[in-house]
C-alpha cells in the first residue's frame, strides 16, 4: 500500500476525483453522490511534505507575477485570477499553449463563475513546475509590453 501512496498515477487519479468534486460544486450538483470526498483522505496518504512544497511554490510564484492566487484546500490545483491580463480564460490558455507550450485549463470550463481564472495542476516535479512557472511569467510579462 505504501508504494501506491507515492506514485504519480495515484496523484493523477486523486486529481481527477478532486476535479470532479469541484465540477459538481460549481454546477450545484449534490456532491454526496460521490462516495469519496477529498476531505476524507488522510494527509499522510498523499504525501503532505511534497504537496506543501509544490503548493507553496505555485501560490507564491503566481502571486508575484500579479496573478492573484489563494492557497487551495485539499487539491492538486491552483485557480489563479488572470483578470489583470485583460484576456478571457480561453484566450489566455490558448495563447499560453501556443506561445510558451504550457497547458492550463480555462476557468470557464468549470462554470460561469470560473471565467477570469485558470486551473493549473501542480501534480508534477518541482523542476517541471519551476520550468512552467518561468514560461507563464514570460508570457504574462510579454502581455504588458
Amino acid at each position: 500500500m505504501n508504494n501506491i501512496r507515492n506514485t504519480k498515477t495515484f496523484r493523477v487519479i486523486l486529481s481527477i476525483l478532486v476535479a470532479l468534486i469541484i465540477w459538481l460544486y460549481v454546477e450545484n450538483i449534490d456532491p454526496s453522490i460521490i462516495p469519496l470526498q477529498v476531505r476524507d483522505i488522510p494527509v499522510e496518504f498523499i504525501g503532505e511534505d511534497d504537496i506543501l512544497e509544490e503548493r507553496g511554490l505555485m501560490v507564491s510564484s503566481l502571486n508575484q507575477m500579479g496573478l492573484a492566487c489563494a492557497d487551495p484546500l485539499g487539491a492538486f490545483y491552483v485557480f489563479p485570477s488572470i483578470r489583470s491580463t485583460g484576456l478571457s480564460s480561453d484566450e489566455f490558455c490558448q495563447r499560453l499553449l501556443e506561445e510558451q507550450k504550457v497547458a492550463v485549463v480555462p476557468g470557464g470550463a468549470f462554470g460561469q463563475s470560473g471565467e477570469g481564472h485558470v486551473r493549473i495542476s501542480y501534480s508534477y516535479s518541482v523542476d517541471h513546475l519551476i520550468e512552467a512557472l518561468g514560461r507563464i511569467e514570460a508570457f504574462v510579462k510579454g502581455l504588458k509590453r
